[in-house]
């Protein structure tokens, strides 16, 4: 009786057809939400995932680009156009970087990038500013550059850790994707038990055609929106899909629309994935004149390899180009120091007991050309100058004995031979170098031609170093010392100039401690009036005592202060010394005349008559009572120049003197112009008296010539009763030597000065007032 209780049958066929729709509501609100999640993965991909890839390929490509700005700039150093493109580059970059800091927020990977970013900033900084300075520090700048790149090198693991979030992601909206779809399916086959079979097939015909339907536009939206040219193929390597830019780049390159065309290894590559176990792989590969990056990544679920290509043919050039740069000279095309040391260590490190010898070549008195000529037309000179060393090198180099040649810069070109040359094997290079040179050298542009000539050093691996820098440093001591020699071929290196070059260093840095401690001492010789054998006043000699070596003359180191340009603060101390002397004197009512030396590179100092001037008040010496000493040669460098700075000095009363006359030009002209007081006759003309009828004819004519011009003579270095009686009849008006008095200490002078105002000879000599005993 209980059916009697259940409804007419058109009710229940309405409640059937009521659970039916509402279980076809159920299922199909099911199957909108799946779609919903679908639709709203492939949007994302779409807005978001490929924006971020943009960015991420700018990221990589503009830190390429500041590599190679920082590079060009390091090669010609044109700042303005640096500053341009670099800025425009940064911004570029920071764009992208703050796009993808927006999209994905908190990201550690972007942190470093951003750091390194930070830090490469930083550096382009320093190197702009060691480029800026003058001389620039080219290690240091070489050093920077190696920075940045590898700043840029350790950033590339980041980007494309990035990038494989990336696909991680888009691989996990898939996932999200499938298992969506995979619940609708469970969905329909639940409604179909209730229904029939044909609403569960078409129901899952549906939902499959659904989920077709929103994984290929997902795919087709990111492939046919993508710049880079993309292909799609099956595990055999057969093309299933070619975006638009795979298509433009077959037809820009007339291939066929297969993979093995447009990527000719493809096989092997797919095969080393396969083995390898791998789900993407990257390589390299070149399609006509263009360098390709590939990069597959296998599509598990759709049973599929979609491998992207990229387009790195500029910056492959530009890294090539730049290579190219840093180890070529830009004048000459040479290879540079840098590339030498390059060559020297690798032959060094294959061979070593094989033997390699350095010859550095310097053009000498080049300043002269470019003073000439001017610098551009000074380059084409440094041009065809490579070109003539090759010529007369070429015939030289063999297969056995190869020789390579490079441009250090400036005027300094260096040969690398390989092998175990003789001293007779250098011999002929420096003549093939010599001879090579015979014939002026004709410059563009300019109408006029140089015969040029090389000093040369050469040093043997492994006898005289065993390392590339240590080589180079014998072969410019070697250079520098043929430099000095000027009628030798070539000079070959000798241990005992690396032994001199570090007592010249230690002998300087000696000497900077000896002007701080005060370690000089002034000698005096005196100097006798002829007339009436009365003392006229002394020569102030400089004396350096030192603390291990003694007591060291002048010519210890005088050349090395001349050098350095010490000798511009140790000729102000001994001006200084004697201007108090001087006051000293005067306060004793003596009229002595303190004389001293000037240095040509002290009397060139553009404010030297005014530290004179500054010194004479300091001191409160009378002017007229200091003598300046100065040589022929000096004066006659720049006769307008050196006119000018006598008168100056004239007027604040000194006397000039022209020291070591008859040596130099001794022109009559400059005598008659010049506001000088007196001549010292040079030593040389003085050694031979009275026997040496030549140099007594040379005497009689100065001293006849000063007489007509009113001019003092004084005669150096007399050592003998004969000169000093030739010279006192002949009618010289002073003399300074050994005969007279050695150069006195200080504590000596006064013991002197004591006996002379005294008018009590020294012991010893009756007839001479001063030094013997």
């Amino acid at each position: 009786m209980l059916w009697k209780s259940w409804p007419p049958i058109r009710t229940r066929i309405l409640l059937v057809q009521l659970l039916l729709v509402l279980a076809g509501s159920a299922l199909s609100w099911q199957v909108y939400h799946s779609g919903q999640v679908v639709n709203a993965n492939a949007e994302s991909l779409v807005n978001r995932r490929l924006p971020e890839l943009v960015d991420i390929r700018s990221l990589s490509e503009e830190q390429l680009r500041t590599e190679r700005l920082l590079y060009e700039y390091y090669a010609d150093q044109n700042r303005d156009h640096y500053l341009v493109s670099y800025l425009e580059v940064q911004y570029r970059f920071e764009q992208a970087l703050t796009n993808l800091r927006l999209r994905l927020p908190d990201n550690p990977l972007l942190e470093q990038i951003n750091q390194q970013h930070e830090q490469s900033t930083l550096l382009a900084q320093q190197l702009d500013s060691t480029l800026s300075q003058r001389p620039v520090d080219w290690d240091r700048t070489r050093s920077l550059l190696n920075q940045i790149s590898e700043l840029r090198r350790e950033s590339q693991p980041q980007i494309k850790q990035l990038q494989r979030d990336l696909n991680l992601q888009a691989q996990e909206a898939l996932a999200q994707t499938l298992d969506s779809t995979q619940a609708n399916t469970r969905w329909v086959i639940g409604f179909a038990l209730l229904i029939v079979i044909g609403a569960f097939i078409a129901s899952v015909m549906a939902t499959r055609l659904l989920t077709d339907r929103a994984e290929r536009r997902r795919l087709a939206a990111f492939a046919e929106r993508n710049p880079d040219p993309i292909l799609s193929v099956n595990p055999h390597g057969q093309l299933l899909y070619l975006n638009p830019a795979a298509i433009r780049l077959a037809k820009e390159q007339q291939l066929p629309l297969s993979p093995r065309e447009l990527i000719p290894d493809l096989s092997h590559q797919l095969h080393r994935m396969e083995a390898q176990g791998k789900t993407d792989h990257d390589w390299e590969f070149a399609l006509g004149r263009r360098y390709m990056t590939a990069r597959a990544v296998m599509l598990s679920d759709l049973q599929q390899i979609q491998v992207h290509l990229r387009d790195i043919t500029s910056a492959s050039r530009a890294e090539a180009e730049l290579r190219h740069r840093a180890t070529h000279d830009l004048l000459t095309d040479l290879p540079n120091r840098h590339q030498f040391e390059q060559d020297c260590q690798q032959l060094m490190e294959e061979d070593p007991n094989g033997g390699l010898i350095l010859g550095l070549l310097n053009l000498t008195r080049f300043h002269r050309v470019t003073a000439q000529v001017g610098f551009q037309a000074g380059d084409s000179i440094i041009c065809a100058t490579a070109r003539r060393l090759t010529r007369a090198l070429n015939p030289l180099s063999s297969p056995k004995h190869p020789i390579a040649l490079y441009r250090f810069g400036g005027t300094r070109f260096a040969l690398l031979v390989q092998g175990k040359d003789s001293s007779e094997s250098l011999a002929l290079i420096a003549q093939a170098i010599k001879e090579g040179f015979s014939e002026p050298v004709y410059s563009e542009g300019a109408l006029a031609s140089f015969v040029l000539a090389f000093e040369q050093g050469y040093a043997h691996y492994p006898q005289h170093a065993d390392s590339p820098q240590e080589l180079l440093r014998c072969a410019d001591a070697a250079v520098r010392e043929d430099g000095q020699q000027p009628n030798t071929l070539f000079t070959l290196f000798d241990p005992r100039m690396r032994d001199l070059e570090e007592a010249l260093i230690s002998l300087e840095n000696e000497l900077r401690i000896a002007m701080q401690e005060k370690q000089f001492r002034l000698f005096y010789q005196p100097k006798q009036c002829l007339k009436d054998d009365s003392l006229t006043g002394a020569e102030a000699l400089i004396r350096w005592q030192h603390p291990h070596r003694g007591l060291l003359r002048p010519s210890d180191f005088i050349s090395l202060a001349e050098q350095t340009g010490l000798i511009v603060d140790i000729g102000e101390w001994v001006l200084e010394q004697a201007c108090i002397q001087a006051k000293s004197w005067h306060e004793q009512g003596l009229e002595l005349t303190v004389s001293l030396n000037l240095s040509p590179r002290q009397f060139q100092q553009p404010d030297f008559v005014k530290r004179v001037a500054e010194i004479l008040k300091e001191t409160q010496a009378p002017a007229s009572r200091i003598e300046l000493e100065l040589t022929e040669s000096l004066l006659m460098e720049d006769l307008d120049a050196a006119y000018e700075m006598l008168c100056q000095l004239k007027q604040l009363g000194l006397q000039l003197a022209i020291d070591d006359f008859g040596t130099g030009y001794s022109s009559l002209a400059y005598l008659k112009r010049f506001p000088v007081d007196t001549l010292k006759i040079d030593r040389s003309f003085i050694a031979n008296l009275p026997a040496d009828t030549q140099d007594s004819a040379i005497i009689r004519s100065i001293l006849d010539l000063a007489q007509h011009l009113n001019l003092k003579v004084v005669a150096e270095g007399v050592e003998t009763q004969g000169q000093h009686d030739w010279l006192q009849q002949a009618g010289c008006d002073v003399i300074q030597g050994f005969w007279y008095s050695r150069p006195l200490a200080y504590e000596d002078w006064v013991k002197m000065l004591d006996h002379y105002r005294r008018n009590v000879p020294m012991e010893g000599d009756p007839t001479r007032c001063l030094t013997k005993g």
